[in-house]
């Protein structure tokens, strides 16, 4: 299994980073430099891609080589796949040999045994890379193979610059290769890379490839034989993922649902931050970094809400003498001002500091933690830890929602995040609890949140349309007519409020005495 950590890198700074004290601190030997040139090969209808694989023969010092790589995945920029690699005589792929490589491992051996792989794979696209290769001996004794790639991606529909480092474990832990790129981030801003050359390559070569637009978060699996400390990071991992695997859109295409699941990640993590904070010790930057993101990524998603659903639901009901396309002209041109906010927060160095720190923690490099009790506490069985706190979370809501009937605007709001972390929690911890029960209490949490969110989004909107109407007062006429649309849809909403919440109390949750 191969091991490694992959980061992007600005060209710029290719040069200082060659001549950073590090390398030269913890090379073997002098680094030395490769002109390789790479051939993806696959079925027409990408057979081999669809097995999440990948086969390409590379030229490199007068001789070729190919390689077969499957299985595995990546998270926060760490990638693990099976790897078989051997000569071969020439430019195409030589499956019998392949074969043997694979010999004992069944998905694989099937893949090759397949008549199409073995007689109809074409070339699907190529790169041309330079890479300087340093053998580093970390002061942990780790050892690492340290490359820095520098070239293009070729494919159908045009051309892509590498410009990437690859951090190899060759034996050692995986967290010191996260320990090493943060000392290297301190001085070289560098981003996590969570797409493979091949992937890029795929997604230029065809859009059965491309990635979807927007990517929810991946249902967590936890082990009952995991420690809250295990839990943790998986946790962690989780969050990250689902940010990071949004990113490109937010950034690329200013995507409005890319936008959402990011942000989704982002309130998911700090939620779970949350839950931990009584044995883990978030540090000061971070909870800094994690606040700023928040801040810069809130706004666009407000203003979406605004124009693609509350006026879009407001222009079907209304009259046709109701002036709401200027309204919504104003609305989705401070849409395109927020994204753009949101993307260069996206883009910058310190949300790419933020996600390494992350990803470092998830894959075991520590923050500071509370002293011995908390060190304890995060040995024990995570079961334990669950059922605790989402019976904490669980009681929370309890306690905020017993006079929902009487509740104003601030009570109704408090009770929606106690609501949305308890639920968070719950989906965490769900693997540790009965799939039934779960389920069925979950759905009831999110028609709560559901009405419970209208009113917030009301709330917001009314702020949002007088920010509006300030700028120009001839968008009066409109604003008046959505703001009395909304103060009615609160009614309703604040009519089956009740309803949810019995509902919801009515039902036995998770971990809850």
């Amino acid at each position: 299994m191969e091991t490694e950590l992959k980061l992007l890198i600005d060209p710029r700074h290719a040069n200082a980073l060659r001549k950073h004290p590090l390398l030269k601190k913890y090379a073997l030997a002098a680094p030395q430099e490769l002109h390789m040139s790479d051939t993806y090969f696959d079925t027409p209808d990408l057979g081999i891609w669809r097995q999440h694989a990948g086969l390409r023969v590379r030229h490199v010092d007068g001789g070729w080589v190919q390689t077969l790589k499957g299985g595995g995945g990546a998270a926060g920029g760490l990638h693990r796949r099976h790897e078989w690699e051997s000569a071969v005589a020439g430019p195409a792929p030589d499956f019998a040999m392949l074969k043997k490589l694979v010999d004992g491992h069944k998905p694989w051996a099937k893949l090759l045994r397949s008549t199409a792989a073995g007689q109809a794979v074409q070339a699907i696209f190529t790169t041309q890379v330079t890479r300087t290769i340093w053998n580093l001996r970390l002061a942990t004794g780790d050892e690492v193979e340290f490359a820095l790639d520098q070239g293009k991606l070729q494919g159908d529909s045009g051309q892509e610059p590498v410009s990437e480092i690859e951090l190899e474990l060759k034996s050692g832990q995986p967290e010191q290769l996260f320990a090493f790129a943060l000392q290297l981030q301190r001085k070289i801003p560098l981003r996590i890379a969570n797409l493979s050359k091949a992937q890029r390559g795929y997604a230029l070569h065809s859009q059965q490839a491309a990635a979807p637009a927007a990517v929810k978060a991946e249902k967590l699996e936890l082990s009952r034989h995991m420690n809250t400390e295990q839990a943790f990071c998986a946790i962690l991992a989780n969050c990250v993922g689902q940010m990071q695997a949004n990113e490109g859109c937010v950034i690329g295409s200013h995507d409005m649902e890319s936008l959402h699941q990011l942000r989704v990640g982002l309130r998911r993590l700090r939620s779970a931050l949350g839950l931990y904070q009584e044995l883990i010790s978030v540090p000061l930057q971070t909870q800094e970094d994690l606040a700023w993101l928040a801040t810069q990524l809130g706004p666009a998603r407000d203003w979406d809400v605004l124009a693609h659903t509350t006026l879009a639901a407001v222009a079907d009901g209304a009259a046709e003498d109701i002036p709401l396309a200027p309204l919504n002209a104003a609305a989705l041109e401070r849409v395109a001002k927020e994204h753009d906010i949101a993307a260069a927060a996206v883009k910058s160095p310190r949300y790419a500091r933020l996600m390494l720190s992350l990803s470092a923690r998830a894959h075991g490099v520590a923050w500071s933690g509370f002293g011995q009790e908390a060190e304890q506490g995060l040995g024990k069985p995570a079961a334990k830890f669950a059922a605790k706190t989402v019976a904490r979370a669980g009681n929370r809501l309890h306690k905020r929602g017993k006079h929902l009937h009487q509740a104003d605007a601030q009570a109704r709001h408090r009770l929606r995040i106690a609501a949305k972390k308890l639920r968070y929690a719950t989906e965490f911890f769900q693997s540790l609890f009965p799939s039934k029960q779960v389920q069925q209490y979950v759905k009831a949490l999110t028609g709560l949140q559901d009405g419970l969110g209208q009113l917030n989004d009301a709330a917001i909107a009314t702020g949002l349309l007088k920010q509006l109407q300030q700028a120009d007062a001839g968008l009066g006429m409109g604003v008046s007519f959505v703001r009395g649309y909304l103060a009615a849809r609160a009614e309703r909403a604040k009519d089956s409020l009740e309803k949810r919440w019995q509902e919801l109390e009515a039902m036995q949750a998770p971990g809850r005495t």
